[in-house]
């Protein structure tokens, strides 16, 4: 499989920090293949059931992880409602596929705050907090680019952030970024596509 160049524009609009990109067609996936795959440094988070998790985990299932916070007013709810709605067109066959939405906001979203926020858009989303330290953490290992600005509280603050919807392969590294304007036909073709390879792959 031929290398592909990624070509990453930030625009900054609407409270966030959209991604548009060019790349060689070659690969045969819709969205950006990263290649080669991105290994992930796992971080000590809590799920929104207030477990602990390293994160991401490397536990042989297909991955989409999205960035954002439950106080976003538009990108992060069209992008869970994206999200909602490929659950539901893969159905069965999305049986080894995990969904996560890690808030970048660990001052104001609390275990009990994401659940409620996930919990709205589906079930099988996983919603992911921890310290202000391993978040930062995580979010250098996405590339996660954010902008906070403030208020005239504490708590009065909205933040700007990148937004990719992330697929990771069974090895727990990135593999695929998808703009916020992927549509989920798309999304679906390149985790069929990244199943064959990976089969492929494990064959060999």
């Amino acid at each position: 499989m031929k290398t592909v160049a990624l070509k990453l524009i930030l625009i900054v609009t609407a409270g966030c920090i959209y991604g548009a990109g060019s790349y060689a067609t070659e690969s045969g996936y819709q969205g950006l293949l990263v290649e080669p795959a991105k290994t992930l440094g796992p971080q000590a988070m809590i799920d929104h059931k207030g477990k602990s998790i390293n994160f991401p985990q490397k536990n042989g299932k297909l991955k989409f992880v999205f960035f954002g916070y439950t106080g976003c007013p538009d990108i992060c709810p069209m992008t869970l409602g994206k999200i909602k709605s490929l659950i539901k067109e893969l159905g069965p066959a999305g049986k080894d596929l995990e969904y996560y939405f890690v808030s970048i906001d660990p001052q104001r979203d609390n275990v009990e705050q994401l659940k409620h926020f996930v919990n709205y858009y589906d079930k099988n989303i996983t919603g992911i907090t921890g310290n202000p330290r391993a978040l930062k953490a995580l979010e250098n290992e996405f590339g996660i680019l954010t902008r906070k600005f403030q208020g005239k509280s504490a708590f009065a603050y909205t933040l700007e952030h990148s937004v990719f919807i992330y697929l990771l392969d069974r090895k727990g590294q990135l593999r695929v970024m998808f703009p916020a304007s992927a549509s989920i036909k798309s999304i679906i073709k390149d985790v069929e596509l990244l199943r064959k390879n990976d089969n492929e792959l494990a064959q060999r």
